[in-house]
């Protein structure tokens, strides 16, 4: 069974994603379309899992069974990497860790 929690520091961590983003100079209207998808999806999974309808598996696969949701939230997770990684490569090792908070490196 899932764990409503654990999709909250999920979120959490997506939210870190997009304050990433903001911080290397992206502005929020060029990638909130694609995280809106991942946030919808979160909350989705986090209501079934209160619920306990049984209906997370069945979200999962209808969400990543549509192209246009896939590939937003695709976008948004591959985006956000790259450029943490890069921030990384190109910066003093506490710079992500100031951005993302202190559990991002985990």
């Amino acid at each position: 069974m899932g764990d409503v929690n654990k999709l909250g520091e999920e979120e959490s961590r997506l939210n870190s994603l997009g304050d990433l983003l903001e911080h290397i100079g992206y502005s929020r209207d060029i990638w909130i379309d694609f995280a809106e998808e991942a946030f919808e999806l979160m909350h989705k999974l986090a209501n079934s899992l209160r619920t306990m309808d049984g209906q997370a598996e069945s979200i999962l696969l209808r969400t990543f069974n549509d192209m246009n949701e896939s590939m937003a939230i695709i976008t948004y997770v591959k985006v956000s990497l790259l450029h943490l990684y890069l921030s990384e490569a190109l910066t003093p090792l506490s710079a992500p860790s100031q951005c993302l908070g202190a559990d991002a490196r985990r």
